[in-house]
């Protein structure tokens, strides 16, 4: 598929609290539960499709989406080659992957073609509502056995680090694969919000990133933790 002018939702504001979701998903039954929970939100605007293909004809048109909830395995394209052709259509579009598995080198490639978030099937409905509002406040949600999974990962490749990040940087580094907010670091670290925010640019003035996702993209791609 060729690449296209990129596309940027309009994001949501106080004159515009809608918030655009889309859930691509085969499976029915699971499908119209997530439909059924979304529903409870006001604010949600949600669009519902069964194929990679038809989220990205519609995407290339122009309609927004704020947010994508995009199964892991699909007919024809598969959501992890998803990722790439939804990223390189609207950059600004966050991606939250749903698989009903936990399977660490899907996690990581999801994770490097830019998706979001990480969520498996069995995770509590009210909980993929939360997860959207958090990936739209910055946040990076990952189950909680796939962090472990992901972090034990990166335990486990030869060390390095070509953007010579200080040691407190490398720590909240870890904390952002491990899907905390900057306020979650913050209390872990025992300093304050604006503190962890300056280590975020820093960190990201480094790396040359200029988000959560692209930084623990290029922490899996430089095995720097």
């Amino acid at each position: 598929m060729k690449n296209g002018p990129t596309i940027s939702p309009p994001a949501p504001d106080a004159e515009n609290l809608t918030i655009y979701v889309w859930v691509v998903e085969d499976h029915l039954e699971f499908r119209n539960t997530v439909v059924r929970v979304l529903a409870l939100e006001p604010d949600f605007a949600t669009r519902v499709f069964t194929r990679c293909e038809e989220a990205l004809v519609r995407l290339k048109q122009g309609e927004p989406a704020h947010v994508i909830l995009l199964d892991i395995k699909l007919p024809g394209m598969s959501g992890l080659d998803g990722v790439t052709q939804i990223k390189s259509i609207s950059p600004a579009t966050q991606i939250i992957m749903l698989t009903a598995f936990d399977d660490p080198p899907k996690v990581r490639k999801a994770i490097q073609s830019g998706a979001t978030g990480y969520l498996v099937k069995t995770t509590e409905a009210r909980q993929i509502s939360a997860s959207i509002r958090d990936v739209l406040r910055g946040g990076a949600p990952l189950d909680s056995h796939i962090a472990r999974h992901v972090l034990a990962m990166l335990n486990t490749l030869p060390s390095g680090d070509p953007y010579r990040l200080t040691p407190r940087e490398r720590e909240v580094l870890e904390k952002l694969v491990a899907g905390k907010t900057i306020k979650a670091i913050a209390g872990e670290l025992q300093v304050s919000y604006f503190t962890v925010d300056t280590y975020l640019r820093r960190m990201y003035q480094k790396m040359d990133v200029q988000s959560r996702s692209q930084a623990v993209s290029k922490a899996l791609q430089a095995r720097i933790l």
